[in-house]
């Protein structure tokens, strides 16, 4: 069961909030109309887009000391058709991660899928991230995992709509960059029921204890 909150806690997460998810789709709508001249017809046919996609979406949120490579097989044997985004602040996790899910994918070939890495590593040693974001968006590509290094600015304005499941490793602790990250999968053209997973530090650790307190103590 999971740990009380404090209330300004839970506001300030966003992860934990999904009413902000509507804020999203809100902020996306008026982007729209002030940057096309559509007809009202087009706008009504676009906030049903944005309803649809906020009655669909699905949070969950684990507790778990990090991110586990079971986690990873068990949404794939879930869901193996949905393709996934994993993101991290940390590149070396990432590389790690990596390492960890070839060597599993390898033990069991009807889980097997490519795995990508957008990071601020050159885009000769992990390839261009519209590339990978192409090659995620087609169906027919076996590109199913993009492993996204949060802080590289490589991915900003990415559609990556081709996945439908965003993993955050680790947790989100500003709203602009919870946007971002969200709207790499939440945004026109999403075709699936979108998945945010977020991991946090595991329930009744030190770790998450510790952040239950502070947060508690500043907001």
């Amino acid at each position: 069961m999971d740990t009380p909150l404090p209330k300004p806690f839970s506001d300030y997460l966003p992860m934990m909030n999904p009413a902000l998810a509507r804020e999203l789709s809100r902020r996306m709508e008026n982007q729209f109309i002030q940057e096309n001249q559509r007809s009202a017809a087009d706008i009504v046919q676009f906030r049903n887009q944005l309803k649809a996609m906020d009655d669909a979406a699905l949070f969950e949120f684990q507790h778990d000391a990090k991110l586990r490579p079971g986690q990873i097989i068990k949404m794939r044997k879930e869901k193996p058709d949905e393709k996934m985004i994993i993101s991290s602040h940390s590149d070396s996790f990432l590389d790690a991660v990596a390492k960890i899910l070839e060597r599993e994918f390898r033990k069991d070939e009807t889980l097997r899928v490519s795995v990508g890495q957008i990071d601020s590593s050159p885009a000769h040693l992990r390839g261009r991230p519209d590339d990978l974001a192409q090659r995620l968006n087609d169906r027919s590509d076996d590109l199913g995992i993009i492993l996204l290094g949060s802080l590289s600015a490589a991915w900003h304005g990415l559609n990556m709509t081709g996945a439908s499941i965003l993993v955050l490793a680790h947790p989100v602790w500003t709203q602009d960059k919870y946007d971002r990250l969200v709207g790499t999968i939440r945004r026109l053209g999403q075709t699936r029921v979108t998945t945010i997973v977020n991991i946090a530090p595991a329930d009744g650790s030190v770790e998450w204890a510790n952040i239950v307190r502070e947060m508690g103590s500043i907001m």
